[in-house]
């Protein structure tokens, strides 16, 4: 069910246009807490439209992603790294489910064309980072990639929200290589815009695409991840 008249998707517009409005402003102690809220909405509205379990699980990840990066460390950096590295795993391990990685050897261009500019991205940052985040980097820009380019073959909504997540993040990491200037309000801004459009059509489409491929009257069903045509 698409259901986006529900009050907790109202909700979240409003928490969301209220962490923009603290972040343009420097209002820290609410955009600290309007940025945390916007995760456990989603995942909330997901709950009472009886979407998939593992999208809740990765907007749970991305909520303690969201919380361990207000952290100034290092340390903290690295392991809010590493809770949204777990929530991209959530989502590839649904769209293994649906059956994606088969839609997308017949579409492997994408993830090639993904991954020439993730290449280029990552060779121009790379002497500015240190040791432990050249490591780390190039694995989470890998998931990154498997998440977009499995959600361009599944549905369009989806899609743009995978890329809007590859942008934001993309971002944050020429931020981290003093690329594009850390302390800028403006920076944060479309870092953070692109971040809640990314979950809300991440979380959107991925229950309405998970609700459609469970209907009686669908074209298909899946099973095991296969998409297999139906039969009269």
């Amino acid at each position: 069910m698409d259901d986006l008249r529900n009050p907790t998707i109202v909700l979240f517009a409003l928490v969301a246009a209220a962490h923009l409005v603290a972040l343009g402003f420097e209002i820290g102690p609410l955009a600290f807490l309007t940025k945390c809220a916007l995760a456990p909405l989603l995942a909330f509205w997901i709950l009472q439209n009886n979407g998939p379990t593992i999208l809740v699980l990765a907007l749970t990840a991305c909520f303690f992603g969201d919380l361990f990066l207000e952290f100034n460390n290092e340390v903290w950096f690295l392991i809010g790294m590493g809770a949204f590295a777990a929530a991209h795993i959530a989502f590839v391990t649904y769209f293994a489910q649906d059956g994606a990685f088969g839609r997308l050897v017949e579409r492997w261009w994408i993830a090639a064309a993904l991954l020439a500019i993730a290449v280029v991205v990552f060779g121009f940052i790379l002497a500015k980072l240190d040791l432990v985040l050249q490591i780390a980097v190039p694995i989470y820009a890998l998931l990154l990639i498997t998440t977009a380019s499995l959600a361009l073959v599944t549905d369009v909504r989806v899609g743009i929200g995978a890329l809007l997540f590859l942008f934001s993040d993309t971002l944050i990491a020429l931020r981290i290589a003093e690329v594009v200037d850390r302390n800028s309000t403006t920076a944060s801004l479309i870092v953070m815009t692109t971040y809640i459009a990314a979950i809300f059509l991440l979380a959107t489409g991925l229950t309405t695409h998970a609700a459609n491929s469970s209907t009686p009257d669908s074209t298909s069903t899946h099973t095991n991840g296969t998409t297999v045509p139906e039969t009269t």
